[in-house]
């Protein structure tokens, strides 16, 4: 099920992501958004103060129609085994069909945190569709795409990065350390702010980890803006840090690239 608080204070924003992802009933959504405070939803009375009926529908309820996730991913498609030396492997996404074969769904979580030798993706390339028992349309495993995309020079030219710059994926490592030193860090920002650099933040919409688009722009577009006082995901500003009150230059807009010559979808920006 899902337990607040988590990295949110409050089940708005998963409530949303999830059901705007089509991961759970319309019933359970109307049921959840006429029941629930908007202070026990937003996390503002905390989760031992919630009714019961609230607690019910968002803590058991919910977790029991969304069922399993990949917390960074929502859309994950790895295969699902992979040696434990990670020079050989074999792939059949289908077999994994029995929610009681725990040892294996385990495997098939490890395997995005796993970097596979050139030899081994090469058999992996050969023996899976990504996307297998899915319709095929699932998101491909990235593997290690990130570590050579910031390895290549044009990644590092355009992102100022020096060439003899190494780029190595620590998050979930081991030795990875969660521990929370700052309650917001807002504050690094607005110092980079004065002292004339210029600060991009980013999120991904896949995330389900509580960093979507949604939480996101709601703790930054107040506090770019001018949010004195307003509740967000991160805490209610002032109390945390003093909104900057710079002035937008650009609002929410679509960007695309052209990969193949194709216009596709990127994301979303906005300015300030």
């Amino acid at each position: 099920g899902f337990e607040y608080p988590n990295s949110l204070p409050g089940p708005f924003w998963d409530v949303h992501f999830f059901w705007g992802h089509a991961q759970f009933s319309n019933s359970l959504y109307r049921q959840i958004m006429s029941t629930c405070t908007l202070d026990e939803l937003y996390g503002i009375r905390p989760p031992e103060q919630w009714s019961v009926q609230c607690t019910h529908l968002v803590t058991e309820q919910m977790g029991e129609e969304v069922g399993w996730f990949y917390a960074y991913n929502l859309f994950e498609a790895c295969p699902d085994l992979v040696s434990a030396n990670a020079t050989t492997a074999t792939a059949n996404a289908n077999t994994v069909t029995d929610a009681s074969d725990l040892p294996r769904q385990r495997r098939l979580r490890r395997l995005s945190q796993r970097r596979l030798a050139p030899r081994a993706r090469r058999r992996l390339q050969s023996v899976i569709s990504f996307g297998d028992g899915d319709s095929g349309l699932g998101a491909a495993c990235l593997l290690d795409s990130m570590e050579r995309w910031f390895g290549l020079d044009a990644t590092k030219e355009a992102l100022h990065i020096p060439k003899d710059n190494n780029f190595i994926v620590l998050d979930n490592g081991i030795g990875m350390n969660y521990t929370i030193d700052a309650p917001f860090v807002g504050p690094v920002y607005a110092k980079a702010i004065k002292a004339g650099l210029r600060v991009m933040l980013y999120e991904g919409d896949s995330d389900a980890s509580g960093l979507q688009t949604a939480p996101m722009e709601d703790v930054w577009v107040p506090f770019l803006g001018n949010g004195t006082g307003e509740w967000t995901p991160a805490g209610r500003l002032d109390s945390l840090s003093p909104p900057l009150g710079l002035t937008m230059t650009q609002p929410w807009r679509p960007f695309g690239v052209l990969p193949m010559y194709r216009k596709v979808q990127g994301g979303y920006v906005m300015e300030w």
